[in-house]
């Protein structure tokens, strides 16, 4: 239903904060068959400084590249959400999924300076805030850049800093937070919450 309003448009950047996108060992060329056009995936700084640019070794940033970005109509892999849509893969979690608060204001701070419209970022600090974090929630607010988080997979409320700074949130002395922000959530298959996935008001 939300390819009969748009499919994207390569206007538009999506910035994905991530573990990044598969690189060849060698070259650190795109990769992957479904994401390895130059002209739509940009390759973005890599923060946390493992030496290998911006290549996956998680897969988490893979897999989330290719839900909202993968090539569409070429009898690979998925299709992606916003296929016509360009992509900049900014690495921000480490192998193991680590992420610093300083990374994470990093890239949403490349992103909004190169052009992105959207920022996905598909993790969060449980339970845990600082002024990087908002700082670099309120500079993509104060560009109009929306910015897609994910509220956390702990089966726990609240939801995930900086999921929390969604506009329906309930911080105390904070009650209408960041309107460019987007709690995301997690249904299964019979668009029931998903058992594992974090709840609560945040969550539109």
């Amino acid at each position: 239903e939300a390819w009969d309003v748009t499919k994207g448009s390569s206007n538009i950047i999506i910035a994905i904060l991530d573990s990044g996108i598969p690189l060849n060992r060698n070259t650190l060329a795109l990769s992957h068959p479904d994401l390895d056009d130059p002209n739509k995936f940009i390759l973005g700084p890599d923060y946390v400084g493992d030496g290998f640019g911006v290549r996956d070794s998680a897969g988490h940033g893979t897999l989330v590249t290719g839900i909202i970005a993968a090539e569409t109509n070429n009898n690979l892999g998925i299709a992606g959400v916003a296929s016509n849509c360009k992509a900049l893969v900014i690495q921000v979690f480490s192998a193991n999924g680590g992420c610093l608060t300083s990374w994470f204001k990093s890239g949403v701070l490349y992103a909004v300076n190169n052009g992105a419209k959207i920022i996905n970022f598909s993790g969060g600090f449980n339970g845990f805030w600082d002024y990087w974090m908002e700082d670099a929630v309120l500079y993509a607010y104060q560009n109009n850049v929306i910015m897609t988080i994910s509220v956390g997979n702990n089966n726990q409320s609240p939801v995930e800093y900086p999921a929390r700074f969604s506009f329906y949130g309930t911080i105390p002395g904070f009650e209408n937070g960041y309107s460019n922000v987007i709690a995301v959530s997690a249904t299964d298959q019979n668009d029931i919450f998903s058992a594992y996935s974090n709840k609560g008001p945040e969550v539109s």
